[in-house]
């Protein structure tokens, strides 16, 4: 048997990695099409899949192909043996005879945005987390897109998708936290709490609201609405740009009150500094490189992690594990915690604004009020027993409650009950926990192969 993987991006390792060493452990041939696109223009172009870097954690076994378009890409599947193709990212050409397709979901919702229903239902076998997941792939789907719950295409996709967990959190056993927090340099005696930086690039509240302190400030941005953003014109044109307006005198109320009551980034993060000293915690902030640290970071920090430097296992996963405590919004750092047995503080402002609020970053589309719908309905939702809300797993604090009371709390407010933690990894991450996604995910295949 032998399998093939697209390789877009490094960090795709979080999925692949796993699968790829046991593959090559189990005697199974394995080879990468490594994607080398100019990718400089990207919000990302610092996950470009090197080669050099790809061979420091992959196994040596492994045969590395590069394609610079999609005609190559193509050319290189047609000439390959391999029996799957994995593949997280649609695949714009007809497939190849004998050759059947894999796609694992990676993320809360990334498949069910970046493909159509069609584009979905042209992989042969779709990994999932759990049920759940399979369930909120039709509805995300039905909400977005229009497709019927009991059409044929619904079917079709209901039938391919598995639940077998995800392979990323096979990192987690690789990960040694005292290892990791030596390397860091970490007190070695000292608990730690790491907040994940909160990105400016999601709506006018986070951008304007959020990451703006003085409250002169956002109410002069309140009251330019769309045009605090420059170039607006020559990114938009003068429809969208009424569209966007409209939609702002509708929300002007809901920002008002955001912007006089909402505490700034600065105010959460001196809450949780002050929450830090008074349980003598060390305080780590950690961003992506696509989102850059300001000084604030690192005056408040104790320390600061910019870029994620490993794959295997993956930053985030030791950063994780080496943690004690994690605060985030709407993350699938939630899952990770509750894999990891981290408790996770989720913090949350009014949705609409924070996570569907989209029309402020310049990427209005047609069917933005379909996506807010989907998502608000699906995944970013807060009630008793749900993926942000898990009593003993994940705490979901309102963004003023938490700023007033959080620095007069204690860290025994967030011990982790084992018990609900099973429940949530049942319900949201793993069915079966005893054997590890990806082995399940090779023994699919080979049943599939024969």
């Amino acid at each position: 048997m032998k399998i093939a993987f697209v390789y877009s991006r490094l960090n795709m390792s979080k999925w692949y990695a796993p699968i790829i060493q046991l593959a090559t452990q189990s005697g199974i041939d394995v080879e990468c099409f490594i994607d080398h696109r100019d990718v400089s223009g990207s919000t990302k172009w610092y996950e470009f899949p090197d080669l050099n870097r790809l061979k420091e954690f992959l196994p040596r076994e492994v045969s590395f192909l590069t394609f610079k378009s999609l005609s190559e890409l193509e050319g290189l599947i047609d000439k390959s043996s391999a029996n799957f193709l994995f593949s997280l990212g649609p695949i714009p050409f007809g497939k190849k005879n004998g050759m059947k397709w894999i796609h694992i979901i990676p993320s809360l919702h990334d498949s069910f945005i970046a493909f159509s229903p069609e584009q979905l239902a042209k992989f042969d076998i779709i990994f999932c987390n759990s049920d759940f997941w399979a369930q909120n792939c039709i509805t995300y789907m039905n909400l977005s897109r229009g497709l019927e719950p009991e059409s044929t295409l619904a079917n079709e996709i209901k039938e391919k998708l598995i639940p077998v967990g995800s392979p990323q959190y096979d990192h987690f056993p690789l990960c040694d936290k005292y290892e990791f927090k030596k390397r860091m340099g970490w007190p070695e005696n000292k608990k730690v709490v790491t907040v994940y930086a909160f990105e400016t690039s999601v709506s006018f509240w986070a951008q304007r609201i959020f990451h703006t302190t003085s409250r002169w400030k956002r109410l002069i941005f309140l009251l330019l609405g769309p045009f605090a953003y420059p170039r607006i014109f020559s990114k938009l044109g003068l429809r969208k740009f009424f569209e966007i307006f409209v939609i702002w005198l509708k929300r002007f109320s809901i920002h008002f009150s955001q912007t006089l009551f909402c505490p700034s980034e600065e105010e959460i993060l001196r809450a949780i500094k002050d929450f830090c000293v008074k349980n003598d915690l060390y305080f780590v902030i950690k961003s992506r490189k696509k989102n850059p640290l300001k000084a604030i970071h690192k005056e408040i920090g104790d320390f600061v992690i910019e870029e994620d430097t490993d794959y295997f296992p993956y930053t985030s996963a030791q950063v994780i594990n080496a943690s004690d405590l994690l605060i985030s919004f709407y993350s699938t750092s939630a899952i990770e915690c509750a894999v990891s047995g981290v408790p996770y503080i989720n913090l949350s402002p009014i949705q609409d604004d924070l996570y569907l609020g989209n029309h402020y970053t310049l990427q209005f589309e047609h069917r933005s009020n379909e996506i807010e719908n989907a998502e608000r309905t699906t995944l970013y939702r807060t009630g008793p027993n749900t993926l942000f809300n898990f009593e003993g797993v994940i705490w979901n604090y309102e963004i003023r409650e938490f700023e007033l009371k959080f620095r007069n709390l204690s860290m025994q407010t967030f011990s982790v009950n084992n018990y609900a933690r099973a429940e949530y990894i049942r319900k949201f991450v793993d069915p079966s926990p005893q054997e590890s996604p990806a082995a399940r995910i090779l023994n699919t295949l080979v049943r599939s192969n024969h």
